[in-house]
């Protein structure tokens, strides 16, 4: 909500006039369920899919990464 505006006529900022306002702000409260964590069942995650996953991140832990990095790189200062 405005709640006071006033302009100020000699103030020197590169335009006409300086215009001055009160707002009046009322900030919505955030709802907290609690400082907890999120908790994931990881029970029924099959040894196949861990796997599989972990395969997918060895890229980043071998040199590829940076490999293809060097073919992004150009293309993208085009």
């Amino acid at each position: 909500m405005i709640r006071d505006v006033r302009t100020k006529p000699g103030a020197n900022c590169g335009t006409d006039e300086l215009l001055v306002a009160t707002l009046k702000m009322k900030l919505k409260k955030l709802k907290r369920k609690g400082d907890r964590l999120n908790v994931y069942d990881c029970k029924g995650i099959t040894p196949e899919y861990r796997v599989e996953i972990k395969n997918r991140f060895k890229i980043l832990e071998r040199g590829e990464m940076e490999e293809m990095w060097d073919v992004v790189v150009p293309w993208l200062r085009r």
